[in-house]
């Protein structure tokens, strides 16, 4: 669906922890589905510990909601950074962000990056060649 996602290219490195010397590189429509299915796979594993800490905590704090611990990949607009490293291995940089935040203006163009936000803001690196997600950081809240 890419009214959800958006490759952005020609970013700087800088935004993950991307191999030394990597360069731009594009996505296929398998790589795209392959993103998801590891996108999907790392919030399930995140959400199983979210689900243990949302149990701990409500037992003094009855008024806490589970939405405010896991997270649901559906309801989140992405950006993907794509590069290539040296040994041919590609590697995508993705950030995501709750699609109803009055901060999408401009997602399509810039890097949308955030202090704090909780789960509603996170981003993860991807090794496409090696089929495995690495560097999950959802944001705390302030």
């Amino acid at each position: 669906d890419t009214s959800k996602f958006v490759v952005l290219h020609n970013k700087s490195a800088s935004w993950g922890s991307f191999p030394k010397k990597s360069v731009n590189s594009i996505l296929t429509k398998q790589e795209l589905v392959l993103i998801e299915s590891l996108l999907r796979k790392c919030i399930e594993d995140y959400n199983i510990n979210a689900k243990k800490r949302y149990n701990d905590l409500k037992r003094n704090n009855p008024e806490i909601k589970i939405e405010d611990f896991v997270i649901n990949v559906d309801n989140y607009k992405r950006q993907y950074i794509v590069k290539k490293s040296l040994n041919g291995e590609k590697h995508v940089w993705i950030n995501c962000f709750c699609s109803n935040t009055s901060l999408n203006k401009g997602w399509r163009e810039e890097v949308l990056m955030v202090h704090d936000g909780g789960i509603c803001f996170f981003n993860l690196m991807l090794n496409l060649n090696k089929s495995v997600y690495y560097d999950l950081m959802v944001n705390g809240e302030a």
